[in-house]
């Protein structure tokens, strides 16, 4: 009689290496299976780019509204000579 607990119960092929019992092999089924931070990552993968469209967006306005105070400014100057 085997007094080993099941996960200490090993199974060897024919050139003596281990085997992956039945108990390995569900835990790893339960990790293949596991997705609960697979929502997570989802929302940090979109929370990522939609602050790259963000900051993409901010740069060009940035660069617009800078070059129209430019402009303002020239002809206030102008208009103050």
């Amino acid at each position: 009689m085997n007094d080993r607990p099941p996960h200490m119960n090993h199974v060897c092929d024919e050139r003596g290496r281990r085997v992956a019992g039945e108990h390995e092999m569900k835990i790893i089924a339960r990790f293949i299976n596991d997705d609960r931070g697979a929502d997570l990552i989802e929302y940090a993968l979109l929370a990522g780019l939609i602050s790259l469209a963000a900051a993409a967006t901010l740069t060009t306005i940035g660069t617009d509204v800078n070059g129209i105070l430019t402009k303002i400014s020239d002809k206030l100057h102008d208009a103050n000579k």
